[in-house]
């Protein structure tokens, strides 16, 4: 989720749980602070890995072992930039605390994930049920309530902004199910038996969404739009998936195994192979793509096959397509044609 987001939705957090009797702009600072800390781990890099800021971002930093660390962390930045008027820390530990705690749930209902288990759990949670950015119906509503919960040192804005993220949350998840329904309903429909499925939303709603599938070794996609009546299924296409076994895979140890294994690990299985006009071959995490039905990844690693073991290049994809902009807007606002 974008920072602006996520600073609004802890602020809102921060105000909501400050005790009775404490500043509320202090709580709402110390609540805002500590919601963007987390995203602080952009910031590690490792020479010679071209993933290594996907490898670290949404790691130990958005985990619960780590969350005193960021709500101290937080409070006592407060306390250092205002030393006159805040007194202690005490009191602002309850509202970083739940800012912190916003942002790293908030991360996890998304497609990417968070490492909220480690170091207990190498997995990602990722729940999959909101969008990465939704300006219109998350980002402005929280900050003209976290705003207002601030600056006129009010607790019911604040209530109310948590009252509407979880409304959005609990309607973001029937859309879900509606689209995973649809979904398998458009696979039996192509006579295909889904070996494992995977939907989640498309940027800015949670209306449009991108489903996926796997069967015989290769992945199917489809875009499905879940407004009101039944829902609209855009019809993809497919893209072979690289397996473990696959004689391109580099070998274990290698800096290019250890690339790949991660980007693996990433995209939970969900990686395209596809050859490029160079010869080369884009391996990417194949859950994102610029359009919900599309099947080239927007990002990951490029090989050589004749040199697997070699350092594997980033990729970086964000056209298909002639006019991918306007053909997803077009699906968003339900203008553009379905099967």
């Amino acid at each position: 989720m974008d920072p602006i987001t996520h600073a609004a939705l802890a602020t809102a957090a921060g105000v909501a749980v400050a005790r009775s009797g404490a500043s509320l702009r202090a709580a709402a600072l110390a609540g805002c602070v500590a919601g963007l800390l987390p995203d602080l781990d952009i910031l590690l890099r490792a020479p010679g890995d071209p993933l290594a800021g996907f490898r670290w971002h949404r790691h130990f930093t958005h985990s619960f072992a780590f969350l005193p660390v960021i709500a101290a962390s937080g409070a006592l930045l407060v306390r250092a930039a205002f030393p006159s008027r805040v007194k202690g820390v005490r009191a602002l530990m309850l509202p970083a605390l739940a800012g912190g705690l916003s942002h790293i749930l908030l991360d996890a209902a998304t497609e990417y994930g968070t490492l909220l288990m480690w170091p207990f759990s190498a997995e990602r949670t990722s729940w999959g049920f909101v969008p990465i950015i939704d300006p219109l119906f998350v980002t402005l509503p929280l900050l003209a309530l976290a705003g207002t919960a601030a600056f006129r040192r009010s607790r019911t804005p604040a209530l109310v902004a948590l009252a509407w993220m979880t409304l959005y949350g609990a309607f973001a998840y029937t859309r879900k199910t509606a689209a995973t329904e649809a979904l398998f309903a458009q696979a039996q429909t192509l006579g295909h038996t889904p070996e494992r499925v995977l939907v989640h939303p498309a940027p800015l709603s949670p209306i449009l969404w991108r489903g996926m599938y796997e069967t015989g070794g290769r992945l199917h996609t489809v875009g499905l739009r879940t407004g009101a009546g039944p829902v609209r299924i855009f019809p993809g296409d497919s893209v072979e998936l690289l397996r473990e076994d696959d004689p391109l895979c580099p070998r274990p140890g290698t800096v290019a195994g250890d690339t790949v294994a991660t980007l693996r690990a990433f995209s939970r299985g969900w990686l395209s192979k596809t050859t490029l006009p160079d010869g080369r071959v884009a391996v990417g995490d194949a859950r994102f793509c610029a359009l919900p039905n599309g099947a080239e990844a927007i990002w990951g690693v490029t090989l050589d096959p004749t040199r697997p073991d070699e350092t594997p290049a980033p990729l970086v994809r964000l056209r298909e397509g002639a006019r991918p902009y306007e053909t997803f807007f077009a699906m968003l606002t339900d203008a553009a044609p379905s099967r």
